[in-house]
């Protein structure tokens, strides 16, 4: 974002509300894990989608 503000001298500067660096951060972590370990990312994925699915009642 710093180089966005550098690069335009009328723009104005940008400020993050709490939940753009919480989505900031998350996104971080998921695309740290999914270049680093990505078949352990997938094998975590499955397990929460299988847990999920398992406490849901039927629809």
């Amino acid at each position: 974002m710093q180089a966005v503000e550098e690069g335009e001298p009328w723009a104005a500067p940008i400020t993050l509300r709490y939940f753009q660096h919480l989505a900031a951060l998350n996104t971080e972590i998921m695309l740290d894990r999914l270049f680093r370990t990505p078949q352990q990312l997938l094998a975590d994925q499955n397990t929460f989608l299988a847990l999920s699915r398992r406490s849901s009642p039927p629809a």
